[in-house]
């Protein structure tokens, strides 16, 4: 399913960057990365390199600066959902989350996010760890320093630091 996604998300942006031969305003480049420049079409925003090359074509709600969640990807927004680019403007997350925490803030190296009112991980690699179908997730270490608080379907339980479920 995730790849069939991702065609759809890949092909759509294809076509969109085939018709797009102008811009309405060109950031400075730089600020995003070394020779990328933000691009701004129809309110929608991309990336261009200093070649003039689409890198990413404008269809994006935002796209952030790399290091703000971690070193090499950028937090993007498609459709009001949200996901990350790496630094070669590849999609390594889709955009489908509504919400993404900071990586490290309940466990190191993960990023809490929130789909359809459901919490679950990303790693740094932008891959889901914990699949986001709990109503609530507690921070590791709280209860005990090797699991975390979960609660789904009105029920808790504990996931440990892999993310499985621990049986009862």
């Amino acid at each position: 399913m995730r790849k069939l996604c991702l065609f759809a998300i890949t092909f759509s942006v294809f076509l969109t960057a085939q018709a797009q031969k102008t811009f309405d305003a060109i950031d400075e480049y730089g600020i995003i990365k070394r020779n990328w420049a933000i691009v701004f079409k129809d309110h929608c925003v991309g990336i261009i390199n200093k070649e003039g090359e689409l890198i990413l074509p404008p269809v994006y709600d935002y796209i952030d600066e790399f290091g703000i969640f971690t070193r090499d990807l950028a937090l993007v927004s498609y459709n009001n959902k949200l996901g990350f680019i790496n630094r070669k403007g590849e999609i390594v997350t889709l955009p489908t989350f509504d919400e993404i925490d900071e990586f490290g803030t309940l466990k190191s190296g993960w990023a809490l996010v929130k789909c359809n009112g459901k919490y679950g991980f990303i790693n740094k690699n932008g891959d889901i760890c914990v699949a986001p179908i709990y109503d609530f997730i507690d921070e590791f270490g709280i209860v005990s320093n090797r699991y975390s608080v979960v609660q789904k379907d009105g029920k808790y339980t504990m996931i440990n630091r892999k993310g499985i479920e621990i049986q009862n």
